[in-house]
């Protein structure tokens, strides 16, 4: 399975932090806008993320609620008939609901840092590094640890929950 070690973070002066994150990525590689709608699994968490730019992307994945870094293990899959599929998963498990966010993507090191804008939350950065074997998950979490450090974000401001889940609040 395809995992992350991810963490996202609560922004109170979004601009600031956009200036921290260009001085040491650079300029952002992209700029579109996503609409990850979720769906009622029993386990886990499922999505189908809709993008101008693509087709539907179905992602299922699991990971605790906690601050700080932590382990994100994932499938996804795009399907030719993505309508069909998100009908069918609709009739099976319902829609919990559905997040909307612009999101500035930017590359440091083989990790993904992304500025979110999510409406009706506010201002958000994530981090996500890849792991590319089991055996370099510690080398992922010291990464994600390093570009926390590096950015200057402190643990108050570490967000456990998921966009879908503060929007149910």
């Amino acid at each position: 399975m395809p995992a992350n070690i991810e963490v996202k973070v609560r922004l109170h002066e979004p601009e600031e932090m956009a200036a921290r994150v260009k001085a040491v990525a650079g300029e952002p590689t992209a700029v579109f806008s996503q609409e990850d709608v979720f769906f009622q699994v029993p386990r886990g968490r499922l999505k189908m993320r809709l993008t101008s730019d693509s087709e539907a992307e179905f992602i299922y994945y699991q990971r605790v609620n906690q601050p700080g870094p932590r382990y994100s293990g994932y499938f996804s899959y795009r399907p030719a008939d993505s309508a069909r599929v998100e009908a069918e998963l609709s009739t099976l498990f319902g829609i919990k609901g559905s997040v909307k966010k612009k999101r500035r993507l930017f590359w440091l090191e083989g990790a993904r840092i992304h500025l979110d804008e999510v409406d009706g939350l506010g201002q958000f950065l994530e981090v996500e590094v890849p792991i590319s074997h089991p055996s370099a998950t510690h080398r992922a979490s010291a990464l994600a640890e390093k570009i926390i450090a590096r950015l200057g974000i402190r643990s108050s401001d570490f967000e456990p929950k998921a966009y879908e889940e503060l929007l149910a609040m």
